[in-house]
């Protein structure tokens, strides 16, 4: 049984809200999680629903993890644009009400749960958690780059989120990679979403069956599966069968366009690949030489491609860790 603790004692909240879930954990002052809670995002969920369920799930982890009274601060890792000159979420492409919520959504959680709330694009907290306690290093220039239910990256300088604009950067996911491409929920054609997110691998594969006169065993299995599960459904057929080749073979050539630009324009030392679909075991080995073919021969070898370590807990643990860094800076 946990020992209750003051909130003076600096604990500090962080909450994760995406496409398919909301998170909340609790680290103390060295770093360490005491407590996780996790619940699943209903689909057709609004804006106001997933600040009302973020305020009971940081209820319940504060008192799983045996706090007594308010934590220091709270972090909050968003599945989308931030406005930080206001510190609230912009814009979701997956769920509607961000922009036209009548009371300010870190108001309302800092006022239930008694403590500052800052928030942080969900790529950007992710890669923080990484390059200090995961697969990147606080050192030097770490990408991080989520493979999710969207695609998103974090730029970490220094052990510190790299902010250059008020709606933020690194949005590597509406890099357009193929001309007059697929469209993106973000209204452009051709972007690296649009081709390596979870949904849009999924998309991209119902396509392509639809142009076939002929169906195999996979391919309909495929079209009567729920959209958010095809990729993961495709990707277990890998390398088995033609047609995942086929379409896992599309996916690591546009992730790897992607990548390389990364490469070219950043030069980071670790590449750090979090979400779904980089639990892939097979994605780095495959991926990793095709970024390297598309630089020049005296780039190559300096990015490391890795895979996210801390998985799920990336986006909670770093947005705990921002609100740390952020009151301390403060």
């Amino acid at each position: 049984m946990e020992t209750a603790v003051s909130g003076a004692a600096e604990f500090y909240l962080g909450l994760e809200t995406g496409g398919t879930k909301a998170v909340a954990t609790v680290l103390d002052h060295d770093l360490n999680v005491r407590a996780t809670q996790e619940a699943a995002r209903p689909a057709g969920a609004t804006a106001q629903d997933t600040v009302n369920q973020l305020i009971t799930l940081g209820r319940t982890v504060l008192a799983a993890a045996g706090v007594q009274g308010a934590p220091a601060a709270i972090g909050w890792g968003f599945g989308g644009p931030v406005d930080r000159t206001r510190n609230r979420p912009a814009f979701n492409f997956h769920e509607p009400g961000w922009d036209t919520l009548a009371r300010d959504p870190a108001t309302q959680i800092g006022g239930a749960l008694g403590a500052p709330v800052f928030v942080e694009n969900d790529c950007n907290v992710a890669g923080l958690a990484e390059a200090h306690l995961g697969a990147g290093s606080p050192d030097g220039l770490t990408f991080y780059m989520t493979l999710g239910s969207g695609v998103g990256g974090g730029i970490i300088w220094q052990g510190r989120i790299l902010t250059s604009g008020p709606m933020g950067e690194g949005e590597i996911g509406h890099m357009k990679i193929v001309p007059a491409g697929a469209q993106c929920p973000c209204g452009q054609h051709g972007c690296v979403e649009a081709y390596c997110s979870g949904w849009g691998v999924g998309e991209r594969a119902v396509e392509s069956i639809a142009a076939r006169t002929e169906r195999t065993p996979l391919m309909e299995t495929l079209l009567q599966a729920e959209p958010r599960r095809r990729a993961a459904l495709l990707f277990a057929a890998w390398p088995g069968d033609a047609f995942a080749r086929e379409q896992g073979k599309a996916f690591l050539n546009h992730l790897a366009d992607a990548v390389a630009n990364v490469g070219l324009l950043l030069a980071p030392s670790r590449l750090v690949l979090g979400g779904g679909l980089a639990q892939l075991p097979w994605l780095v080995a495959e991926l990793t030489p095709r970024v390297e073919s598309r630089l020049p021969a005296l780039m190559r070898g300096h990015m490391q491609i890795r895979t996210a370590q801390l998985g799920s807990a990336s986006v909670p643990v770093g947005a705990a860790l921002h609100a740390r860094q952020y009151l301390r800076t403060t």
